[in-house]
């Protein structure tokens, strides 16, 4: 709804406005409408996984390649340095699937690539850099602005890894506590049983718990109390 509303501003604020609109709502607008589905799998780290059904991993991998292929063109192609906020879906998806190091490691690539391009573009003409800082301040601006909001899904994901986490971690110390339990009951059967048939309730103890069962040596003569 933001970047609908900035485009009818931008359309109706003259010709300069509008050919701003034109690039950054055919860019951003395009990119996040694609946000859908990374909801929609919202909290799934399984998607692109073996676990996962085949149509949904092929589903999955062919937005990765909307996603990157539509990059590319913006940046490299078209020269829409500042629309790299359409890496954004494909950031989340990265992390939904290969987690944060992945995702760390594409943002990383693409600064540099971007940095690199802008470099070359300056090299061979100086007035590309006057060009970018003059009339794309703006845009830059506001699709920094708008771009944030794409990682919001991201941020949830990672505390709702977080939480899972400590779940695992939660249960896996009861089932680590379990397992020592029934090893203790294993040991103390191989060692030797002692049963007691108490009102059909069987009692069972070690051979090192059976001085705890027996009667005191004074009252050993007097039998077992």
């Amino acid at each position: 709804a933001a970047i609908f509303g900035a485009t009818i501003l931008a359309a109706a604020s003259g010709q300069q406005w509008a050919h701003w609109a034109e690039t950054s709502f055919i860019a951003d607008f395009s990119s996040y409408i694609l946000l859908v589905p990374p909801i929609l799998f919202h909290g799934r780290s399984d998607v692109l996984s073996s676990r996962s059904g085949s149509g949904r991993r092929y589903f999955a991998l062919v937005l990765l390649a909307i996603y990157f292929a539509g990059a590319f063109w913006l940046v490299f192609i078209d020269r829409s340095y500042t629309s790299i906020a359409a890496f954004g879906p494909a950031f989340i998806w990265l992390a939904l699937s290969w987690g944060i190091s992945a995702t760390a490691a594409a943002c990383a690539l693409v600064a540099v690539a971007s940095i690199l391009q802008i470099i070359i573009d300056v090299g061979t003409s100086a007035s590309i850099l006057s060009y970018y800082l003059a009339s794309h301040i703006l845009e830059a601006q506001v699709t920094a602005s708008l771009s944030v909001f794409a990682f919001i899904p991201l941020a949830i994901v990672v505390v709702q890894r977080a939480a899972l986490n400590r779940d695992i971690e939660q249960e896996r110390a009861s089932a680590m506590a379990a397992a020592r339990l029934n090893r203790l009951v294993l040991d103390t059967i191989s060692d030797g049983v002692v049963s007691f048939d108490h009102g059909g309730d069987v009692i069972t103890a070690n051979k090192s718990a059976r001085n705890l069962l027996a009667p005191a040596p004074d009252k050993a003569a007097a039998g077992p109390t």
